[in-house]
């Protein structure tokens, strides 16, 4: 298998990511939403990073078909979470 990025650029980037949103979201509430189980490693790491009170929440997709139009659509399946009913 190939290696597309090793773990210390993952480090790097995680900790860049997390100084952006740090930046970026100085003074304001901030809600990190994790989509997919598989996100929840990548979640882990960020908050550990971010210097600032977060809410964390977490979002599952399913892929849907349209029978009439046969076009694809997703629907997230924990909407509570997107209303800000997460809990804190």
């Amino acid at each position: 298998m190939k290696v597309l990025l090793d773990e210390r650029k993952i480090r790097e980037g995680v900790a860049r990511l997390a100084r952006e949103i740090e930046s970026h979201y100085r003074d304001a509430p901030l809600t990190i939403i994790g989509v997919m189980a598989g996100s929840i490693v990548l979640l882990a790491d960020l908050i550990r990073q971010v210097n600032s009170p977060v809410r964390i929440g977490t979002i599952q997709a399913r892929s849907y078909r349209d029978a009439y139009r046969n076009l694809p659509y997703v629907a997230a399946l924990d909407a509570a979470e997107l209303a800000g009913e997460a809990h804190a």
